[in-house]
């Protein structure tokens, strides 16, 4: 009877060890997400605060103080990444050699793989947390229409006939 209270005992363990273990990824998840968007706004705070020259930041730190403006902060303080461990953010370089975008360095397989907030709905496909890039793209600009080159007409004034 020892024996066996011990091994269900052990199991029962084991179980919840699995739980918590599900639970802490499911939680850190929720974090590498709202981490990830907050240095997606913050990029695009950055990359639209600048006019008529826009720019991506050149560093991470550029994000908590602008150094284009005095005052101007885009992020409250540098996230690290909660599932790269030691490795932190991996950096997405923009055309320009700025900062577009941020991923998580980690490689496991993502727990969750529906459900995203809007304009997050790629990282369904996510083979791991890597895959999940917070990157800002902006809209293209429209293309405005060049001006016209035909001479303006001229109203007709009078007519000739001929009998």
């Amino acid at each position: 009877m020892v024996l066996a209270a011990v091994v269900v005992v052990g199991i029962l363990a084991e179980s919840a060890v699995a739980l918590s273990s599900r639970m802490t990824q499911a939680d850190r998840e929720a974090e590498l997400l709202f981490r990830g968007q907050a240095y997606r706004n913050a990029i695009k705070s950055y990359y639209e605060a600048g006019n008529p020259v826009k720019a991506y930041p050149r560093t991470l730190e550029g994000l908590l103080k602008d150094p284009r403006f005095p005052n101007k902060h885009h992020l409250r303080t540098l996230y690290a990444d909660p599932l790269g461990q030691d490795k932190g953010w991996v950096l997405i370089r923009a055309s320009d050699g700025g900062i577009a975008g941020v991923a998580s360095s980690s490689k496991a397989e993502p727990l969750k793989k529906a459900n995203f907030p809007k304009g997050l709905e790629k990282f369904e496909a996510a083979q791991s947390y890597s895959d999940w890039i917070f990157e800002y793209t902006p809209l293209p600009s429209p293309v405005p229409s060049p001006p016209s080159t035909m001479a303006p007409s001229s109203p007709r004034t009078g007519s000739s006939k001929t009998n």
